[in-house]
């Protein structure tokens, strides 16, 4: 399993309709999508969006991608849109809590057993879907997406009144000043809350912290430690965490 976050900061206010538009498009194309574990979307001001989504195979979420509705909306974000990021992480077996029943644990030795990746999914190259050939020169991969020594806390939280929405937002002030977090997103959708943290390496023992707490108040929570990968686009408020990763790794070897 593994999960693709997206923060799309928009230019102006004005686009704010436009794009919760676009979401309840793409929100109704993910509900039929076949293999797409969950999803949900997010908003921290009206020029700032959040999306998560959890997929067991690449091969699924390349083909939403490359699905016209989808590159339809992009094409948009990229006229109302000031900057745009993403990234892929991958899942682990440290979880908290269960989304809607669900529970996501990251199975690493099903993954080692696979033969080779190609980059929709763990397929050989002749078994890629017709819609997907053209892109097959540019996804083949011999090895899993590098893992970067950046990790984030992803969590949803149910949060269907206000005053549950206030309660987790004091609840998490301890840990949104921590010098080990890199960012720290809380972003309200429909009826819930998206978590989002990005942790230094320094920053387990705080982000395992964070997720008891979060279950501890909220038992209806879910939330997973995600590893980040080299799969990135864009940026998060000039944060790239891949060459901050590169940066970091470079520092503690000169010591």
């Amino acid at each position: 399993m593994f999960a693709i976050t997206t923060r799309n900061k928009l230019r102006s206010r004005r686009h704010a309709v436009s794009m919760v538009w676009a979401w309840r498009l793409i929100r109704q194309q993910l509900a039929r999508t076949p293999g797409m574990l969950a999803y949900t979307t997010g908003l921290a001001s009206l020029t700032e969006f959040y999306t998560l989504t959890l997929w067991q195979k690449e091969i699924d979420m390349t083909l939403f991608m490359a699905s016209e509705d989808h590159r339809d909306m992009m094409w948009n974000v990229r006229r109302w849109a000031d900057s745009f990021w993403s990234m892929r992480w991958n899942g682990t077996a440290d979880e908290v809590g269960t989304w809607n029943g669900q529970r996501f644990a990251h199975d690493g030795a099903v993954a080692s057993q696979k033969r080779q990746y190609v980059g929709p999914g763990y397929v050989e190259p002749q078994d890629v879907p017709e819609a997907l050939r053209p892109y097959l020169r540019n996804i083949i991969r011999d090895n899993e997406p590098e893992t970067l020594g950046v990790n984030a806390v992803i969590g949803r939280v149910p949060t269907p009144t206000i005053s549950s929405i206030r309660f987790l937002k004091r609840m998490l002030q301890p840990w949104r000043s921590t010098a080990n977090a890199l960012r720290f997103e809380l972003a309200l959708g429909l009826g819930e809350c998206l978590l989002f943290v990005v942790w230094r390496e320094s920053g387990e023992k705080d982000s395992r912290e964070l997720m008891n707490a979060l279950l501890d108040q909220f038992p209806d929570a879910w939330a997973m430690r995600f590893p980040a990968t080299d799969f990135e686009i864009g940026h998060w408020n000039r944060l790239r965490i891949r060459e901050y990763a590169e940066t970091e790794a470079g520092t503690t070897a000169a010591q």
